[in-house]
């Protein structure tokens, strides 16, 4: 017997998909559909074309098609091919179509890299089985699939989130707060206060975003990063979910934008840079399985390809899958009472319906509703898991909320589904440029794919039906403007435009008149065959009208190509190229009067690659200008050129730049050089102090003191503490002629203010004037008495008697979040600092200083805003 294998068998070659899916002796499907036959020829023909996009409706088998394609590529092509769904559900449930239905080599890839197969990654690398797993595994900062061949994108319309989040921050306030509230109280000199108070008093009653103009963002950029850093190596023990995001564009912050509401932060790029995700940019081919790709670029900005070939049958740009019965209750019901009798009239008709919702908020209220009801409810994650429950329960209902891909119900599985709003996955970027741009127009195509997917989750066959309940006010209207409605296919239009008209001409008693349509639709009786008939009619007629693409979407279609060179021209610092493509862009947008909110919003971004390619032109005011003019409802276009420091302060802030480079010099040589110990010894500054306060000690007042000095000497000022009987607590100077002179007394939370506490401060003018040499001060000069503590509440009248005019407060407290809003600062200038390039460190610092003023004019500012005899008594 031979040692080695020597029997290799010869593989037969197929010339096309189908005829390889003929040769398939395991599949459960006999043959495939024309029109499915017809799209895999059409790719043939474009086989050679990088980006393909294969557009097939929901429930027309699409899957099939990208499996057979991928296995085609993987036998015929030797090509490593990766197929990419939006959940791990669906990776599950592709995954067992292509090996029981279709009996097509595969193997899923869920989970950590770490627990991925070594026989499934040897299948995958060899070409003998295709992969699939989800966009959020390959999509990530280090992703197992390095160098996919070919990459299939099954539901591509709706991966957006899923592409944009590799490269999108997104800060929530509930769950990073003390980030949130740095960041905020960071940006506040950059943002309409307006906005800021929104934010802090979270009083806004309306969804509102804005953003911190680019050009201003400039001067925050370092301390931005810094605190960001800072937050999470402080939470390094923690789940941090933007943590990987943010390692990809950290240090590309000029290439993003931020974003800000009064329930988070977002910084991303206008685009994904998927151009210089190399596992992405390196694949010989991208396709692109869609229900519905949209005419206005939706899909090259998705996904930052500028150039998509598309591939799709004719016989679906009329037709739709299965058969519709609209119901649009909120306008024909005015009463919300009335409005619910109606809903539970319509879910009695049948076993089982399905609720999809906009948020969280909306699906808990439901739940709680329809559980009080005895319904039994179902939610989106119980029917991940397993849906076989609820397909045979006889009194239930499915409510889901933010998706409307993935979960579907053919056939008798369900027959009724309700729509009460569309899935809230608008991040802020849209809502900004959509709300406070007034360029809606840009996401007309978006919502309307969302609504398409939306209906079709109980059609999944030619000879599906289903009752579509539309709750939302909002959406029966948009749905129904003429503009919308002569946009879907001419099948989805007559039967909306049907629907609507049994609506209108049944004003009386409406409610019980649809229910009574539906219980016909639901039996099809002859009512509802006549009734089908009349809906083919109309179909044909609409079928024969001529198809008009509005000059709206033939602009942004074409702008969506220079977008996303714009946007990876800020990514690769070529700020030339920028400048040209977003003036590109800028003469397509002027070409039309409706997208004037979106050429505002162009102006701006092309005056911002015209500052960042040179600062002291006046181009970019000129266009700031232009932005300004082009929009109303944003006010600080003109106002940023006025935002930036004006006055030179180099004659104040170079002797405290000198000082912190001192301070510096002289610990990196104690330490051997080593930044990592002054960092450290930046960050924990405060933090013995902090555990002294949590016991009764002593030495915590002393400790404080310690603080005052380390953090005063940091920020770059002369700061002194004698130990000696009766010297103050530390002492600041401010110049020769002023300084600061403390009293600190740190005590238990539930103390007072006694006379004893502050008696002693009232001696320190006396203290400075017999040690004016030893401080470098003039003996004539001013004296600011401040008393420090963690408590403010005075003993009692007789005590409150005895304080001086002149005696100032100042909570512990507040130092100690002085020390939390300049640490970052002072992180990034102990980083930065380079003894070879001290001339552009000490620039760098300036603009820090001048963005982040900490002066001793500052520091005494800080210190008099309240007076001791003014705290209160008890």
């Amino acid at each position: 017997m031979n040692l080695f294998n020597l029997d290799m068998d010869e593989e037969i070659s197929f010339d096309s998909p189908i005829n390889l899916f003929d040769s398939y002796k395991n599949k459960t499907i006999t043959s495939l559909y024309d029109y499915q036959s017809d799209v895999i020829n059409k790719f043939m023909d474009k086989i050679d074309k990088k980006d393909v996009l294969i557009e097939l409706p929901t429930g027309s088998g699409k899957s099939l098609v990208g499996i057979l394609i991928a296995d085609f590529l993987r036998k015929e092509k030797k090509l490593k091919v990766l197929y990419l769904c939006l959940t791990n559900q669906l990776v599950e449930q592709t995954y067992e179509l292509a090996i029981s239905k279709y009996g097509i080599s595969a193997n899923k890839f869920i989970g950590s890299k770490k627990s991925y197969s070594l026989h499934d990654k040897n299948c995958y690398e060899d070409r003998e089985g295709i992969a699939i797993t989800s966009y959020s595994a390959f999509f990530n900062s280090n992703p197992y699939f390095q160098d996919p061949d070919v990459i299939i994108f099954d539901d591509a319309h709706s991966a957006k989130s899923y592409v944009d989040g590799n490269w999108s921050v997104n800060i929530d306030r509930e769950e990073h707060s003390d980030l949130y509230n740095r960041l905020l109280d960071i940006s506040r000199p950059h943002i309409n206060s307006e906005t800021y108070e929104t934010c802090v008093e979270r009083s806004s009653r309306f969804k509102d975003a804005d953003k911190i103009p680019n050009i201003l963002f400039i001067q925050i950029i370092k301390v931005f990063k810094e605190t960001i850093d800072l937050y999470i190596e402080e939470n390094k023990d923690k789940n941090i979910d933007f943590l990987f995001a943010w390692e990809l564009i950290k240090n590309k912050l000029l290439a993003c934008n931020v974003f800000l509401s009064e329930n988070q932060f977002l910084i991303k790029p206008l685009v994904a840079p998927t151009k210089f995700f190399k596992p992405f940019e390196n694949a010989k081919q991208r396709i692109y399985m869609s229900a519905t790709s949209g005419i206005s670029g939706e899909l090259n900005r998705i996904f930052g390809v500028e150039s998509i070939v598309k591939v799709t049958n004719d016989k679906f740009q009329n037709n739709t899958i299965g058969r519709r019965f609209f119901l649009f209750p909120s306008l024909f019901i005015n009463d919300s009472e009335l409005g619910l009798d109606f809903i539970k009239q319509l879910m009695d008709l049948d076993k089982r319906s399905l609720l999809l919702v906009e948020n969280n908020k909306v699906e808990k209220q439901y739940t709680e509703y329809w559980r009080n009801l005895k319904k039994i409810v179902y939610s989106g994650r119980d029917l991940e898991l397993d849906k076989s429950k609820f397909i045979v329960d006889e009194n239930a209902i499915a409510i889901i909320s933010n998706r409307t891909d993935g979960l579907n119900f053919p056939d008798d599985e369900c027959r009724i589904l309700f729509l009460d709003g569309l899935q809230e996955n608008t991040d802020l970027q849209e809502f900004f440029i959509s709300y406070r741009m007034l360029a809606d127009v840009l996401f007309l195509e978006s919502k309307k794919i969302k609504f398409i997917q939306a209906i079709g989750r109980c059609t999944r066959s030619y000879t599906d039906y289903a009752v579509i309940c539309i709750l939302d006010d909002n959406l029966s209207r948009f749905v129904l403007q003429p503009n919308i409605l002569c946009d879907f296919v001419p099948e989805l239009r007559a039967e909306l435009e049907f629907s609507n008209h049994q609506r209108k001409n049944n004003s009386e008693n409406c409610a019980s008149a649809m229910i009574e349509m539906v219980k016909s639709f639901l039996a099809k009786n002859d009512d509802w065959k006549k009734a089908d008939h009349f809906i083919q009619t109309l179909s044909e007629k609409y079928k024969k009208e001529k198809t008009t693409v509005f000059q709206t979407n033939k602009i942004l279609e074409e702008v969506s190509k220079y977008e996303i060179n714009f946007s990876n021209a800020l990514w690769k610092n070529d700020w030339c190229l920028a400048i040209t493509e977003s003036e590109e862009a800028i003469e397509l947008l002027k070409t039309e009067t409706q997208m004037n909110g979106y050429l505002a919003f162009w102006y701006y971004l092309s005056a911002y690659a015209e500052y960042l390619r040179c600062d002291s032109n006046d181009l970019y005011i000129i266009k700031l200008k232009k932005a300004a003019q082009y929009s109303k409802t944003v006010n600080w276009f003109n106002k940023i050129p006025q935002a930036q420091v004006q006055a030179n302060k180099f004659d104040v802030l170079l002797p405290q730049i000198h000082k912190i480079k001192a301070k510096i010099e002289d610990n990196l040589l104690k330490n051997n050089n080593d930044k990592t110990i002054l960092i450290n010894e930046l960050k924990n500054m405060k933090n013995k102090f902090i555990e002294l306060m949590n016991i009764d000690d002593s030495k915590r007042g002393t400790e404080f003191e310690d603080f005052l000095v380390q953090f005063g000497t940091w920020l770059g000022h002369d700061v002194y503490n004698f130990r000696s009987t009766g010297a103050p607590d530390p002492i600041l100077t401010i110049d020769r002629m002023n300084c600061i002179v403390t009293e600190c007394k740190i005590k238990n939370e539930n103390q007072k203010i006694k006379l004893k506490d502050f008696r002693q401060i009232n001696t320190h003018n006396d203290y400075v004037k017999n040690n004016s040499y030893d401080l470098e001060l003039f003996s004539e000069c001013n004296v600011y008495k401040v008393f420090i503590s963690n408590v403010d509440i005075i003993q009692d009248y007789d005590t409150k008697n005895q304080i001086s005019d002149d005696c100032y407060y100042v909570n512990s407290n507040d130092i100690l979040c002085l020390y939390d809003k300049m640490l970052p600062v002072l992180l990034s200038i102990v980083k930065e600092y380079d003894f070879s390039k001290q001339a552009e460190w000490i620039n760098s610092v300036y603009e820090l200083l001048v963005e982040f003023p900490i002066t001793s004019k500052e520091i005494l500012s800080f210190c008099q805003k309240r007076k001791l005899k003014d705290l209160s008594i008890n």
